[in-house]
């Protein structure tokens, strides 16, 4: 009979590195929602569960390493995300250049 015990799970933020060890399993689901890395200050949601292949403290060095582990891997940016925000800069541009466009038309 195997035992099955909860394991302390730990998890990186995408941003910096930083990793959150549970003090205690399921830890880092009851945090509030509006905890905030300390080393960065993201929020929740930007850290993801981590399998560590050896230790690593938290110390800048060891982020950095991990930071750039993260970016190589890719990143977890939505796209819908990058699509809504050049749909906003385009539409703010088109406006702008109506604005201009209406002001210097002589009437």
């Amino acid at each position: 009979r195997a035992a099955t015990a909860a394991t302390k799970q730990k998890y990186v933020c995408v941003d910096c590195g930083y990793i959150y060890t549970e003090r205690k399993p399921g830890d880092f689901k009851n945090l509030p929602n509006d905890y905030k890395c300390p080393a960065c200050t993201s929020t929740k949601r930007r850290f993801k569960p981590y399998k560590e292949p050896k230790k690593g403290p938290n110390n800048a060095r060891a982020m950095a390493n991990r930071q750039q582990e993260i970016s190589e891997n890719g990143s977890d940016i939505n796209p819908a995300l990058i699509i809504g925000f050049l749909a906003i800069a385009a539409a703010g541009a088109f406006g702008l250049f109506n604005a201009l466009d209406a002001a210097t038309t002589v009437q």
